[in-house]
């Protein structure tokens, strides 16, 4: 028997069922033991047999952008395969390539040839412009608005109301929390948010 589990914790957790129920999917859902801040562990999924199980990791929150790339890689070494969940009425344009356990919230629309990596999370109403692309793990927040082949590093974060002209190139594993258009381009691990408006960025690590 083929079985869906959503695992995952929080409001990502809630946010990732609520799209599973709307969508009519039948699954389990699994909250993950938390070991510690940034460590989840994956047990209850050992009863599972891989080769009848698909798994969705459901963590949206900035600060675990590379645990959520972390535990999806981890659960396909295990064998799983991941599935996508997109709320109803996302419209989704020719040529768009999902590359597993993405999330796209409800008002969404993602434009032709647009790329998203796995592990990518869009909160709600969000707008992709064609060709754009997502490395894995991205997550943008509620109303992003990104024009044609913007390109976002994997790990890298968009707050609320964020923009960007068409051609921008953000870096890996960035945060950009600040309202209004983004830069035309920003290096790996910079950050902006209201405490930090003039940025920091990360050089060793």
């Amino acid at each position: 028997m083929k079985l869906d589990i959503v695992a995952g914790f929080g409001s990502a957790l809630e946010s990732a069922c609520s799209v599973a129920n709307a969508n009519g999917l039948a699954y389990t859902r699994i909250e993950l033991p938390i070991v510690d801040d940034y460590n989840f562990d994956l047990e209850p999924l050992a009863e599972h047999p891989p080769a009848e199980t698909r798994v969705f990791i459901a963590l949206d929150h900035r600060a675990v952008n590379y645990i959520r790339q972390q535990l999806v890689a981890q659960v396909r070494l295990k064998g799983y395969r991941s599935f996508n969940l997109i709320a109803p009425g996302v419209i989704l344009e020719a040529g768009v390539s999902l590359k597993g356990n993405v999330y796209i919230g409800h008002g969404s629309c993602i434009g032709n040839g647009c790329v998203l990596g796995t592990g990518c999370w869009l909160e709600s109403g969000v707008m992709l412009s064609a060709d754009v692309r997502l490395g894995a793990g991205s997550t943008l927040g509620r109303c992003v608005r990104l024009g044609t082949s913007t390109l976002i590093g994997s790990g890298t974060t968009l707050g609320d109301g964020v923009n960007s002209y068409p051609g921008t190139n953000i870096g890996r594993h960035c945060e950009w929390l600040l309202p209004g258009a983004l830069p035309e381009s920003l290096p790996d691990r910079s950050f902006y948010d209201a405490c930090m408006p003039e940025g920091a960025r990360i050089l060793n690590h």
